[in-house]
């Protein structure tokens, strides 16, 4: 029945890592989880710190993620967590995976290493995030990905890397995607370009996307069969996804 409980800096909020049996290294200060274990991460930080085992129904900070792993290994002296073993993670409204990970209690910064697999809903409509690999730093409230794959709703999109920028609530605010970027609609419409800036509304729902680096667009469903390029483009988004708008093609 080990706890322990690591204050980043001043201010930031103490997360906690526990479980039943741990083998503890004083000369190096290391510990070693020798089953399963649980850590609660502070996801956004809050005044003062708190102390003690959370509870598993803590429900006084939405963002605070709960994780499940085994394998794991603390540095009491760089403030360091990892694992290479499988992850299981959740939070308020959204749960999900990955294969090692890393926490730095001094700097907020969490990394899944492989594998990173994410479950949630925005408005209703259901939202599955793959990636290679996954960086979120808590300060900054950004979280970087690579080799992303997203599917919301009816549509689809995918680049070589994306960063994701969070309001202090949790909802996702603004993503810029680049590399071989492509998005799907509905309907049939898709947009490949280089560099995609897509701006969320406040339940984290696309708005608009100012896309550059040159694009191609095509439509082809039953009613049409349309092709066009241009250097740039603003598109505006409708319901289930649609392209409202296109200036510039």
């Amino acid at each position: 029945d080990v706890s322990i409980t690591l204050y980043g800096a001043q201010g930031a909020p103490a997360n906690r890592i526990y479980g039943s049996d741990f083998d503890w290294d004083p000369v190096h200060g290391i510990a070693r989880a020798m089953g399963e274990v649980q850590i609660d991460f502070q996801g956004a930080a809050t005044p003062g710190t708190q102390t003690g085992k959370a509870r598993e129904d803590d429900g006084e900070n939405r963002s605070t993620v709960h994780v499940k792993t085994s394998g794991l290994v603390f540095n009491k002296q760089t403030g360091l967590a990892s694992t290479t073993e499988r992850i299981e993670f959740r939070l308020a409204e959204a749960a999900g995976s990955a294969t090692g990970a890393s926490f730095d209690s001094q700097t907020g910064i969490v990394i899944l290493t492989a594998d990173v697999a994410f479950n949630s809903s925005v408005g209703g409509n259901p939202l599955a995030v793959r990636a290679h690999h996954a960086q979120y730093d808590r300060s900054s409230r950004l979280l970087y990905l690579l080799m992303d794959v997203t599917d919301y709703a009816d549509s689809h999109s995918s680049s070589d890397q994306a960063t994701v920028s969070f309001r202090a609530d949790g909802s996702a605010y603004q993503v810029r995607a680049e590399g071989h970027v492509v998005l799907s609609g509905s309907d049939g419409q898709q947009i490949n370009t280089r560099i995609a800036h897509v701006d969320l509304g406040p339940k984290s729902e696309p708005q608009q996307a100012i896309v550059d680096g040159g694009l191609l667009y095509v439509a082809n469903n039953a009613a049409r069969l349309l092709h066009g390029s241009a250097s740039s483009g603003t598109l505006l988004f409708g319901p289930q996804l649609t392209v409202r708008h296109l200036p510039g093609a």
